[in-house]
């Protein structure tokens, strides 16, 4: 087959991975990613970039999904050496805490947590007092008081600046 043609049945295959996914049949959403992602090739990136993006994107979290948490997290690693966007890679990082939390890797979730506010510009201190972390628990409350209910407790990457992505997280 040729490249077009490829790129059009990894397209296709993106498709039915979305439908999948939304549907909640993760193993259908994992297997069409999967194939999308045999038919482009990791090479590809410069050509095929938002493509193999979303059909890892949607790899992983299927993976993740039915609990096959070290697939899900070799395509974690890998995408974020190819992500650019700040927002994206607070998505990806935000997922890792999870899963490293669900392996019982809690010192790399915490660790895994920092880096990804780090890159939206969030810097948190390696060994906060107990003032310092009650100043930001009560700073984090008061900013989701501002908050609508349904919005409290999310990633707001809809209001990705250009010098930062907020979040706002129960603590």
């Amino acid at each position: 087959s040729t490249p077009i043609e490829r790129k059009v049945s990894a397209e296709l295959n993106l498709k039915a991975a979305l439908r999948a996914k939304d549907s909640s049949v993760y193993d259908m959403a994992s297997h069409y990613s999967a194939q999308g992602l045999k038919l482009l090739g990791d090479e590809n990136w410069e050509v095929h970039g938002s493509l193999l993006r979303q059909l890892n994107l949607i790899h992983a979290d299927a993976e993740y999904v039915l609990g096959r948490f070290d697939k899900s997290e070799k395509i974690f690693k890998m995408l974020l050496a190819h992500v650019q966007s700040p927002g994206e890679k607070l998505l990806i990082y935000r997922t890792m805490v999870d899963l490293a939390h669900m392996m019982g890797r809690f010192n790399e979730a915490i660790r895994l947590g920092t880096v990804g506010l780090a890159t939206i510009g969030f810097r948190l201190p390696q060994n906060p007092g107990k003032l310092r972390l009650l100043f930001l628990m009560l700073r984090s409350k008061a900013m989701q008081l501002d908050r609508p209910s349904e919005r409290r407790g999310a990633i707001i990457v809809d209001e990705i600046t250009r010098e930062r992505v907020l979040l706002f997280t129960v603590i």
